[in-house]
C-alpha cells in the first residue's frame, strides 16, 4: 500500500495551528481522579493485565464525557489529546500505568 502524499483535514496540523490554543487538554477533577484511582488499584489488587481493560471491567461513569471528549480529539480532530490533572508523581508508575 503507498503512503499518502498529503494528509487532509483536521489531521494536517503543525506547531504554529496550536499557538495558544488549549482545546485538546482533557482535565479530571478530584472525583474523576478518585473514580479512576479506585479502579485502577481493584485492578491491580486483582492482578488484571490492563491490557484486559474493557467498558465493563473498568467503570468511570463519572469520567465518561470527558474520556469520550479524549476519543473524539483523537477520531475526529487534531489526532491528539493531553490529560490533564492525575497525580501520578503520588501514585507511582505501577499505578499510573
Amino acid at each position: 500500500m503507498a503512503e499518502p502524499t498529503f494528509i487532509d483535514g483536521p489531521l494536517n496540523w503543525s506547531k504554529s495551528s496550536f499557538p495558544e490554543d488549549r482545546s485538546w487538554v482533557r482535565s479530571f477533577d478530584r472525583t474523576m481522579i478518585s473514580e479512576i484511582e479506585t479502579a485502577s488499584r481493584r485492578f491491580l489488587s486483582e492482578n488484571i493485565d490492563p491490557k484486559n481493560v474493557k467498558k465493563h471491567t473498568f467503570e468511570l461513569s463519572n469520567c465518561e464525557a470527558v474520556l469520550r471528549e479524549a476519543y473524539r480529539d483523537l477520531e475526529e480532530g487534531c489526532g491528539f489529546t493531553m490529560m490533564s490533572g492525575l497525580p501520578v508523581d503520588d501514585w507511582g508508575v505501577e499505578l499510573s500505568r
